[in-house]
């Protein structure tokens, strides 16, 4: 008996604790988001979440190999739209994949097809981690917890890492 009046009487204690601990983590993950943003300077440009880019390179399917071009195109929090360009046996190919919020479709040879099932799961994943990316919605959206993780060798030199994690969300390292 004396241990479980023990036990009931040091559980706010130790809870107590943990919460210090898990404050004491986001806070200095968050310091870490910081100064990331702040060496961008989006700390004092405000951060369009609207970005496109292009990609060149090269990607082997079924042992042959393409050479492709791609346009990318985010607007935040959860738009995107991917447009793959190669030729296959001399023939042009182009491949679009579009996700808006939690939909999305593709299009290739002239067909259109809304995206399902795994494959949408991960299409609406790619899009998130675009936004998690962004860094400057972890400072603004209380919803993200943040937390450090150990640190990487990036180039010889140590890089801070933390992990983000959102309720019904995948957790993402950075």
């Amino acid at each position: 008996m004396k241990r479980v009046a023990f036990i009931v009487m040091i559980l706010p204690v130790l809870c107590t604790v943990a919460r210090a601990d898990e404050a004491s983590d986001s806070a200095a993950a968050k310091a870490i988001v910081e100064r990331a943003v702040k060496a961008a300077g989006w700390d004092k440009d405000p951060v369009d979440l609207k970005m496109t880019w292009k990609d060149k390179g090269a990607m082997n399917v079924m042992g042959a190999k393409f050479e492709y071009t791609a346009d990318w195109a985010y607007q935040g929090p959860d738009k995107y739209r991917f447009v793959m360009s190669t030729a296959i046996m001399g023939q042009k190919f182009e491949l679009t994949v579009v996700a808006n919020g939690k939909s999305a479709w593709e299009s290739a040879m002239g067909m259109m097809r809304d995206i399902t099932g795994e494959k949408l799961e991960y299409t609406v994943g790619e899009v998130y981690q675009f936004y998690v990316t962004s860094l400057v919605p972890l400072l603004k959206d209380a919803e993200f917890k943040l937390k450090p993780v150990a640190d990487k060798d990036v180039d010889g030199q140590p890089a801070a890492g933390i992990e983000v994690t959102r309720e019904g969300k995948t957790a993402i390292r950075l």
